[in-house]
């Protein structure tokens, strides 16, 4: 299949907001990421692969011990590769003390499982 590295998809399921949740504090977990896509990209691209691009230093990307480079493999239980954006973005919506686990690989290491628990994002209080 045709792959396609979209750079500027900063997916904003990893800066996280929470979409439809007035009432709460919208959660952030300090990450960028860079997902590659399937086929060609579109407005629900279907992912390949997603690699953080970024951590902000102390967040709870940076606490859980994320860094760039990293291979982001599953979002709570779902696998990256084949899975469409609009999915993965839901799945990472969440609100301030809300948590998410990830799987993720760096290397050739095995993967490994991290929790993260979403903030407000600094200066958004």
């Amino acid at each position: 299949m045709l792959r396609h590295i979209v750079t500027t998809l900063t997916i904003l399921l990893l800066c996280c907001t929470s979409m439809g949740r007035a009432a709460e504090t919208k959660g952030w977990f300090g990450f960028d990421a860079k997902a590659e896509v399937q086929g060609t990209p579109g407005p629900d691209p279907v992912l390949a692969s997603l690699l953080v691009e970024s951590v902000a230093p102390a967040s709870p990307a940076a606490m859980a011990g994320l860094s760039a480079g990293d291979e982001i493999v599953e979002i709570q239980g779902t696998t990256i590769n084949g899975t469409h954006a609009a999915t993965l973005r839901s799945l990472m919506q969440k609100a301030a003390g809300e948590s998410i686990k990830l799987v993720v690989k760096r290397g050739g290491a095995a993967p490994r499982t991290v929790t993260l628990t979403a903030v407000s994002k600094p200066g958004n209080e």
